[in-house]
């Protein structure tokens, strides 16, 4: 499966978990999202097709920020390749 674009419709801060993008293509619960150098993960109660998003933040390791409206969001897939930043998933196992 390959990652599919979206952008933020409006504002994200800090402390928000649920993001409000300009369409619903690619989210579906479990599936991973970038947003800047941020990685967040759909989470329970996402409706499909809806532009509405819960998310859990600071997945693998990276910080929780604010993001601009009209920011990149990329999603799909874990195993999906091109998400441009190398989290402690995309290294694999630290032994």
């Amino acid at each position: 499966m390959a990652l599919t674009q979206a952008t933020l419709s409006a504002a994200m801060a800090i402390d928000d978990t649920k993001i409000l993008v300009s369409a619903a293509t690619g989210f579906a619960i479990g599936n991973k999202v970038r947003i800047d150098d941020e990685v967040l993960q759909v989470s329970k109660g996402y409706v499909a097709s809806s532009t509405t998003v819960p998310l859990l933040r600071g997945q693998e390791s990276t910080i929780a920020r604010a993001h601009p409206v009209s920011a990149k969001v990329l999603v799909g897939a874990a195993s999906d390749t091109g998400w441009g930043v190398a989290t402690a998933f995309d290294r694999g196992p630290q032994w």
